[in-house]
């Protein structure tokens, strides 16, 4: 909860971007703008009262010393000087700063025999396994990045070095990462439920290791085999519990990639899911 008191404090913590721009005619002159608060409206309960208006009048009223009218719950046109501005300013991005929710988000990747039936939007099934699985807190209404990759590095090409009488070579050298890598936006909770967006890529990786004869030698080679998946989906979701999000084809023939997605608020832990045995044979799971 967040009281009067606190206000002092927020203007010298958070970003201090400014929410809004204002042309600067005159340092004196009056000058009128219009805030948007509407998002904090389930954000901020005052001592004894639960609305936003009387939590903006402590900002704009008492500490930056603009004047203000409310249009609509949540939408405020403001006249003040330009100084005046830059502190309503620092006060209002703290603000969103402080209040903003933060939700625990994880996406996870699995993969099932493609016989088994999976619908989106339903809870997942028995009898997959995890590829990938990632883990983040994330404010709500702001677009976070996560991901869970792997970097792997390998020969690619031999260049010949020739010295004297003599010829030699060096190795060239590539790599390229695997895993998980998703931009997710959560929104507001509405009772129990949520929006969440979230775009993203699932890259698979396997390197095939061989001898090639150069000049005589044996050298070691490496030929990557890339796969790849786009990951896109945007849905209310309920909230505390694993949703199918995405069905895709498979990594490998014969299986069905699942993106879920479980959101649950910061003060309650996610447990962690033991995946039974990888049912696809000869590919075994990842945490």
């Amino acid at each position: 909860m967040l009281t009067p008191s606190l206000l002092v404090a927020l203007a010298l913590t958070g970003p201090s971007t400014p929410a809004l721009k204002h042309a600067q005619p005159d340092a004196d002159a009056n000058l009128r703008s219009l805030y948007d608060m509407r998002e904090l409206r389930a954000d901020i309960v005052m001592p004894e009262h639960n609305e936003l208006d009387d939590f903006m009048e402590i900002v704009f009223g008492q500490y930056a010393g603009v004047s203000h009218n409310e249009l609509l719950e949540g939408l405020y046109i403001v006249e003040g000087t330009q100084e005046q501005f830059d502190e309503a300013d620092k006060l209002v991005a703290s603000l969103r700063a402080v209040v903003t929710r933060s939700l625990v988000v994880r996406v996870e990747c699995w993969h099932f025999p493609a016989e088994v039936p999976i619908s989106i939007g339903t809870r997942l099934p028995e009898g997959g396994g995890v590829i990938q699985s990632c883990e983040a807190i994330t404010p709500a209404r702001r677009q976070t990045t996560i991901e869970s990759t792997t970097t792997h590095t390998y020969i690619n090409e031999w260049s010949p070095v020739v010295s004297g009488q003599s010829v030699g070579y060096d190795p060239k050298f590539e790599s390229i990462s695997a895993g998980l890598t998703a931009t997710i936006l959560i929104g507001q909770p509405e009772g129990s439920m949520i929006r969440a967006q979230i775009q993203g890529e699932l890259v698979d990786v396997s390197l095939d290791e061989r001898l090639v004869e150069m000049g005589g030698a044996s050298l070691p080679f490496t030929s990557p085999t890339i796969t790849r998946r786009r990951l896109a989906a945007d849905a209310m979701i309920p909230m505390n519990e694993p949703v199918v999000l995405q069905v895709l084809p498979g990594l490998q023939a014969g299986s069905t990639l699942v993106l879920t997605l479980r959101v649950v608020p910061t003060q309650t832990a996610i447990p962690q899911r033991t995946a039974p045995a990888d049912p696809t044979p000869g590919r075994p799971s990842r945490p």
